[in-house]
């Protein structure tokens, strides 16, 4: 059996191994970065991490494209003129005491 102690300081880490009745691989990247690896239920850990050993670059590429998109993201201070993403459209939030209904949306920008 292969432990991950056997496996050299440059290799890839993998979060979390996700085990079931599939015949392939499958690498995910989640948002936060982290690598999610589905493998058939009797794959083993040597396997796994030549798997991930293969696709290193794909791996390293789509975890800086996860680092840059999602840290992007800034909390919202709900001020006028502040712009929010709803169901893919672009709104300006405009702040506005008058109206009788708590939220309208008008044209996405």
């Amino acid at each position: 059996m292969v432990r991950d102690t056997d496996w050299s300081m440059d290799s890839i880490d993998i979060d979390r191994i996700v085990r079931s009745r599939r015949r392939t691989f499958s690498l995910e990247i989640e948002r936060d970065g982290r690598l999610v690896v589905r493998a058939p239920q009797r794959a083993s850990m040597k396997a796994i991490r030549e798997v991930a050993e293969d696709k290193r670059q794909w791996i390293e590429r789509k975890r800086e494209v996860a680092r840059k998109k999602y840290a992007e993201v800034h909390p919202k201070r709900f001020v006028d003129g502040e712009r929010f993403l709803y169901l893919g459209s672009e709104y300006l939030l405009s702040v506005d005491g008058r109206t009788e209904s708590p939220l309208e949306f008008g044209g996405g920008g």
